[in-house]
C-alpha cells in the first residue's frame, strides 16, 4: 500500500505544483487536503470491514511490520528531496 502511495504521489506533485500556478497555491492545497483525507477515510473503513475489525491486531496480522533501516544519509536525501507543494502531506516511513 506504500508503494502505490508512493507511486501515486510522484503523479500528483506536479500535478498540484501546476494548479498552484494557476489557481494559487493556498486554495489548491485546501482542495487536494481534504480531498485526500475523504479518499483516505473512505479506503480506511473498506479496509477495517475486510479485516473485520478496526484496532491494531487486525492491523498488525493484515499488515505485519518489517524493519526499515535508515542512515543519515537517507534521511536528508528524504528531506531535500521532498516537494514544497506536498509538504503537508509528506510522511515518513
Amino acid at each position: 500500500m506504500l508503494r502505490r502511495r508512493e507511486i501515486e504521489a510522484r503523479i500528483l506533485i506536479p500535478l498540484i505544483e501546476a494548479l498552484s500556478a494557476e489557481f494559487g497555491h493556498e486554495r489548491v492545497l485546501e482542495n487536494v487536503q481534504r480531498t485526500i483525507l475523504g479518499i483516505a477515510r473512505s479506503q480506511g473503513a473498506a479496509l477495517a470491514e475486510q479485516m473485520n475489525g478496526r484496532g491494531l491486531k487486525e492491523f498488525h496480522d493484515r499488515f505485519p511490520l518489517k524493519k526499515v533501516h535508515l542512515n543519515r544519509k537517507d534521511a536528508k536525501n528524504a528531506k531535500a528531496n521532498r516537494s514544497k507543494a506536498f509538504a503537508p502531506f509528506a510522511a515518513w516511513r
